[in-house]
Order: structure tokens, then sequence, then C-alpha cells
């Protein structure tokens, strides 16, 4: 039995390549649309602070979904929870009740070591009073993260300049 001509073979083999292209096209179109849409989660965030007789809820059932390239503003009187929403939503404190979720991870029950790890990685705080170190210059207080995450200097200069 003969081979079959050369342009068939390469037809086949064309055909082969543009199916494994869908395929692949696929894959990732069924891969995005696994991942979710948002970024960060609160589902039922609840908080209180018992002090001597005084027991203040301050956050009672909160719900928050932040998406990929969405930005809010959390506002409010002084005391209404905008600091306590924000610790919660960064790792920084713990929850009475409820979830959250930092690009995909839930935070419950992680300790300091995958805490710290998923902050360093996701979470970036700019706090009303900065907290910049003077003996460093901008890029180096914007690198500081990506060196304690062990990022070599030349990235990590390169990565500071463009968010700067």
């Amino acid at each position: 039995m003969s081979s079959p001509p050369l342009s068939m073979q390469q037809d086949a083999t064309s055909l082969h390549r543009d199916q494994s292209q869908e395929q692949r096209q696929e894959q990732r179109q069924e891969q995005r649309q696994e991942q979710p849409s948002w970024v960060l989660q609160g589902k039922d965030l609840k908080r209180r602070f018992i002090q001597g007789g005084l027991d203040v809820a301050v956050l009672n059932g909160v719900d928050i979904d932040l998406a990929k390239g969405q930005s809010i503003a959390v506002v409010g009187a002084s005391g209404s929870g905008k600091s306590t929403l924000l610790h919660l939503l960064g790792g920084l404190d713990a929850l009475d009740a409820g979830e959250v979720h930092l690009m995909g991870h839930s935070l419950t029950g992680l300790g300091a070591r995958a805490l710290g790890q998923l902050r360093n990685r996701y979470v970036g705080f700019v706090y009303q009073f900065h907290h910049l170190l003077p003996e460093f210059n901008a890029w180096e207080n914007v690198a500081m993260p990506l060196w304690i995450r062990r990022e070599k200097a030349p990235r990590a200069k390169a990565l500071a300049c463009e968010l700067l």
C-alpha cells in the first residue's frame, strides 16, 4: 500500500493543527470562565468589639465583591467600621463570622505565615497617614514588598518604577 500524496499529508497535518489550535482556544476559554471574576469577596462579615460592659457590633452581615479592575471607595462617619472592614478584607484582623476570599483563596483558618504570603502577593495598603521609610526613595519604598518576596533587584526596580 502506497503512502498518500504529500499534499494530502500536508492537508491532514494542517487540519490536525487547526483542530488542536481550536481545542487549545476552547480550553483557555473554559479556564477563563472557571476563574472567578472577582479578586476580593467578603460574605456576611461580622465583627464586634467588647470592652468592659460595652458590646459594639461594628460590622453586622456586610457583603462585598470587588472585580478585577474595579475601584471602590469606602466612606462613612468616624467610627462606622471602615478601617475594621479593610483590616478584615486584608487579613489583618480576624472575623467573628463570615468569610473573605482573596484571589480565590479563603482567608478563614490560615496561619500568620500563609496570610502574610497572600498579602505580600495580592494586597497593597495605602494608609491615610502614609508610612514611608524616610531612608528610602519613592521607588525603593514601592519595591519593598518585592524585596521581601525575594524578587531580584533589577526586576523589583522595574516593577516599582512601572507602578509609579
